[in-house]
């Protein structure tokens, strides 16, 4: 893998920057709202998934808050957290998104499942487990990129218009087998929970009447299911061009604005947020 040289792909690199700040600022905003709106009451790993974004979109872009954009060299050190961060990214996001895609399985499908069974299925999403899971399968290759570095220095640097990289093919096939992994697992509890809701009407409508099931929430999460979807066919098509193609990272990039726009449609953080921007816009007006 060469280096790259960012001036070389300027309009991509502006792109996936607009995407990947929007993302990270729109998402600290959309977490902050959540738990100020709902407090002990907010969905943990929907809180979890925001928090997620927000990190993986701020830090992926680490070298544009940091003025190294169109750094072919950026100081080393920095290459090196951005280049085992990026890596860590990619499993990060997909584990999130399985482990809202199997809270969301297991509070449908429970309704008409025997209490065996559903005992079972609550074991396997003990909500401390969803939490850990994209930390679990993260952090470790953020270790290991930087455990890299004992191996071979010249193994970190800008192979990327958007960031540096880690050029070690275990650890990249490591990363994007996990992030295919559970990003392709999500998909399936997805449409498994929607096939369970339109397979028979009756069960639609004890859903819709079934006490303590946010019904909006769920449709979101399946909704953000679709860019799961896409994110799972981008990474197939990366690894397939042995990470060639810049364009899937600039798709992927928008994940994390499709989370801020799917999830701050709430109705509560929809009237805050616009509660927030009346006040900045009276504020500025004085």
């Amino acid at each position: 893998m060469p280096v790259t040289d960012p001036h070389e792909y300027l309009a991509l690199l502006v792109l996936w920057s607009t995407f990947s700040i929007f993302a990270a600022v729109s998402n600290a905003f959309l977490l902050t709202v959540t738990l100020l709106t709902k407090g002990k009451e907010a969905n943990a790993v929907l809180v979890n998934l925001e928090a997620i974004f927000t990190i993986t979109s701020a830090s992926g872009s680490l070298l544009v808050w940091t003025g190294h954009a169109l750094d072919k060299e950026p100081p080393f050190g920095l290459c090196l957290v951005n280049a085992s961060i990026s890596m860590a990214n990619v499993p990060l996001q997909g584990a999130s998104a399985l482990a809202i895609a199997l809270s969301v399985w297991v509070s449908v499908t429970e309704i008409y499942c025997s209490p065996r069974t559903v005992t079972a299925m609550r074991r396997v999403t003990w909500a401390p487990f969803l939490l850990a899971l994209p930390y679990v399968t993260g952090l470790p290759l953020f270790f290991a990129g930087l455990y890299v570095r004992i191996m071979d220095k010249s193994l970190i640097y800008r192979g990327s218009p958007f960031y540096c990289v880690v050029d070690y093919p275990p650890l990249q096939t490591a990363a994007s087998a996990l992030g295919a992994i559970t990003t392709f697992l999500s998909i399936v509890f997805s449409f498994w929970t929607t096939g369970n809701l339109v397979t028979t009407r009756w069960r639609v409508r004890r859903f819709t009447d079934y006490p303590g099931i946010a019904y909006p929430f769920v449709i979101r999460t399946l909704l953000f299911a679709v860019f799961v979807a896409v994110a799972f066919v981008v990474g197939i098509v990366s690894l397939q061009r042995g990470y060639s193609d810049i364009v899937p990272d600039v798709v992927l990039s928008t994940c994390g604005v499709a989370v801020f726009i799917i999830f701050s449609t709430s109705k509560v953080c929809a009237c805050l947020s616009l509660q927030f921007c009346a006040a900045c816009s009276e504020f500025y007006s004085t």
